[in-house]
């Protein structure tokens, strides 16, 4: 029986490897636990073997004519690996293999660039012998000859990619093609330093829903196929810190911002279409796929969403993100149950968090040493119907082109009802890839609790004299939602919605707001309707204040509205162009103040805040600190609590080490 079918059940794993004292066990899960595991996995798999890999790459071929092959590996590797893993003498999965090694041989990369990179080191290692001849020949060619392929990367995520997939192959390959001196004890000191990174100073391509999969996938491989025992032992830290980080911003199916890349805004699960949906190469599914690549990822490993996962009908066809959630789909890895309570926001609660984040591009010193921690920071904060997330970044958001800061979400709102979570942002709309995405040369924003600030102030001279980006510039501050959440209850220029349980409260600070159309505030015409709702607020200086609360705090919206009306204060004594300062006191009682600090001289930039009167100093924030995750700054430990007990993952030593022990009540 193919073991993806009946995936074994996971009672223990080792923690502690290295010669002391006897080694400990933790408890993964139990037989219940294991076994809806294997659920999701297969019926994830079977959702990914849908698609129908040849149509895929003939579809890739069309998409990238001038080149006639481009990026086919991404998007054809996951479905053969789904359909090796439910059958691995599939004769479609390897008849569209051996398309992709024709392909391979008029590539120069040879199809081990990063997105093909760790699909065809997941393939390789974990089928082995089983595949046909002429299919592990060939990857065992590419893997000696064009080696050194492994070892470029250009963003983070991509460097995890090539390098951990280069890694694996430097166990198995003899004589591999090595330049600039990048061999396999190169590539293996690189991986243990970027993983001793993020237990120092988190990730530069941070809590990306966009790109979190691809890195998390790549070093899982190294977990669960490394030969070096001390690099196992790396890896299941590596996928632990990430099963830890994205534990923390999961909230019921979506990925709480802020986050480097993308704005995930959909629980995970299913959306039924009135028409087939149509996928890449033409394959028809009956359900739009929704929810981010990191969400799909956390809802495997903890089964936990807001959305509809139609788990129950046998004949339901997902047209879902096909990449790097197949590779947890295929692995026996499972975070540990505090992580996974974490996740699940099994916890007390509300709670706060705080965190930093390093500079992006960041290669340790002749020595081994990093610098540049602390670059950014944001607050995030969870209740039980809702959650809110802000960052505070020094970026001045001028570029229009590139990867990470057209990509940056810095603010995000969060509310569920019984069947989805519906998602608030807000952004001067300044960036193309999303009207709320993007760290803008005007917003600053600042929170403390369920209360949050947003200042734009838009002066058309912060970007230059480049026509491009002068063409983005809008005099405004955009507020978006759901249509789904429905129109707002309006009083004295406050704007209320209840959605589920959680209500959220938004006042314009200009105290002007009209209604937009996806024209109005897209930067390129819609392909089709977006299903999003905008309140714009118009002008050079403007802005909103943001509440949040729930029930039983506040019996119903008119309960939520008198509060708001009567318990909190705005002072906008100071919001003129010069100053441009806002105070507000909140439903908890604390005082927010805020001045936008951005100049001609210095756009983008970090608010001057101040909560109940203590300015914020950003000089010694740590990588995360909260009740439940911990990483001080240039610690390389992470502590992990569910308050119950809480999960030491140690890299202060020459190998990490995992501790488990009860919180004293």
């Amino acid at each position: 029986m193919n073991r993806f079918l009946a995936l074994p059940i996971l009672a223990a794993i080792i923690v502690a490897g290295c010669a002391g004292p006897a080694v400990e066990r933790i408890t993964v899960m139990d037989t219940d636990e294991a076994s809806t595991f294997a659920q999701r996995q297969h019926w994830y798999l079977k959702q990914i073997a849908h698609q129908d890999a040849m149509k895929t790459a003939e579809w890739s071929q069309r998409v990238w004519p001038q080149t006639g092959h481009g990026d086919p590996h991404k998007y054809v590797l996951p479905a053969v690996l789904a359909q090796l893993a439910l059958d691995v003498e599939d004769a479609n999965a390897l008849a569209a293999y051996r398309h992709l090694m024709e392909v391979d041989r008029a590539k120069g990369d040879r199809g081990l660039y990063h997105f093909a990179a760790y699909l065809r080191a997941r393939m390789y290692f974990q089928f082995g012998d089983r595949l046909p001849e002429d299919v592990r020949k060939s990857n065992e060619y590419d893997a000696r000859h064009f080696y050194h392929i492994m070892m470029r990367g250009g963003t983070e995520n991509h460097g995890i990619m090539q390098r951990a997939s280069g890694f694996l192959w430097s166990e198995r390959v003899e004589d591999p093609v090595v330049r600039d001196g990048r061999d396999a004890a190169w590539v293996r000191d690189w991986i243990r330093g970027q993983i001793r990174r993020w237990y120092h100073q988190g990730a530069g391509e941070y809590d990306s829903s966009t790109y979190y999969g691809f890195s998390s996938a790549s070093i899982l491989n190294i977990a669960d196929f490394a030969r070096d025992e001390v690099m196992r032992d790396y890896g299941r830290a590596g996928i632990d810190w990430f099963a830890a980080s994205m534990a923390l911003k999961y909230f019921h199916g979506v990925h709480l911002g802020p986050e480097s890349r993308g704005f995930a805004h959909e629980a995970v699960g299913a959306a039924k279409g009135e028409q087939p949906i149509h996928g890449k190469g033409g394959a028809e599914f009956t359900h739009r796929g929704t929810g981010s690549r990191m969400d799909w990822i956390s809802w495997l490993w903890t089964g936990h969403t807001q959305g509809y996962v139609p788990m129950d009908d046998p004949d339901s066809r997902t047209l879902l993100i096909e990449d790097a959630a197949v590779v947890m789909a295929m692995s026996d890895y499972q975070p540990h149950p505090i992580i996974r309570n974490l996740a699940r926001k099994d916890v007390p609660l509300p709670f706060e968090s705080r965190g930093s984040k390093p500079v992006y591009y960041n290669e340790p010193d002749r020595h081994g040493r990093f610098t540049g921690d602390n670059k950014d920071q944001e607050v995030l904060y969870f209740a039980e119907n809702f959650a809110m997330g802000t960052l505070y970044s020094n970026e001045t958001g001028v570029a229009i082109t590139g990867t990470i800061l057209p990509q940056t979400t810095m603010f995000k709102a969060l509310l569920r009802d019984a069947d989805a979570v519906r998602t608030f942002g807000i952004s001067s709309g300044y960036h193309g890839h999303f009207p709320l995405e993007g760290r803008t040369p005007f917003d600053q924003y600042h929170q403390k609790g369920a209360a949050a600030i947003h200042v734009a102030y838009v002066d058309p001279a912060m970007v230059g004299n480049d026509e491009a980006r002068r063409a983005r510039v809008r005099e405004q501050s955009i507020l978006g939602m759901p249509e789904a959440v429905g129109k707002p209850t309006v009083r004295q220029g406050w704007y209320f919605w209840r959605v589920g349980d959680a209500y959220l409260a938004a006042r314009p600070l200009n105290g002007k707001a009209d209604w937009a159309t996806d024209e109005q505030v897209m930067h390129r015409e819609p392909r089709s309707p977006s299903g999003w709702q905008w309140l714009v607020s118009p002008g050079r200086l403007s802005g909103w204040v943001v509440q949040l609360g729930e029930r039983p705090a506040y019996a119903d919206l008119e309960a939520f509205i008198r509060a708001v009306m009567a318990d909190t204060r705005l002072d906008l004594s100071e919001f003129d162009e010069q100053r441009r300062t806002v105070r507000f006191r909140s439903l908890a009682g604390d005082d927010l103040a805020m001045s936008n600090t951005a100049t001609v001289d210095r756009p983008g930039g970090k608010p001057r805040a101040s909560v109940n009167g203590e300015q914020l100093i950003f000089a010694d924030w740590p990588v995360f600190e909260s009740p439940y995750l911990s990483i001080p700054v240039n610690s390389g430990r992470m502590t992990v609590r569910d308050g119950r007990r809480e999960l030491i993952v140690d890299l202060t030593g020459e190998r990490p080490t995992w501790t488990v022990r009860p919180l004293d009540r």
